[in-house]
């Protein structure tokens, strides 16, 4: 069931990681949603969850870390949560 096409579909150039990345709205506080919205997600997230999932991969007996040269990187750059008031700052 795994494939370099799965892999490449979900963390490729035009995968589900980069559309969850442009999804991502910091200055949209979660309440202020509506049921259904998608939910971004951080570039370092999406940097953490292609480590883990090559692994995984990897364990399975598939040449994952290859692939990573198939798609742009994604930066690990950790970037801080912003308070929602100047007291939390």
């Amino acid at each position: 069931p795994f494939s370099k096409e799965g892999y490449l579909k979900f963390a490729g150039n035009d995968g589900e990681l980069r559309h969850r990345m442009k999804m991502y709205r910091p200055s949209k506080k979660i309440w202020e949603m509506n049921h259904g919205d998608e939910l971004g997600i951080k570039e370092c997230s999406a940097a953490h969850i292609t480590s883990n999932l090559r692994t995984a991969l990897s364990w399975c007996g598939l040449p994952a870390n290859s692939w990573k040269t198939l798609h742009r990187g994604f930066s690990g750059e950790k970037t801080p949560n912003k308070g929602y008031s100047d007291a939390e700052e």
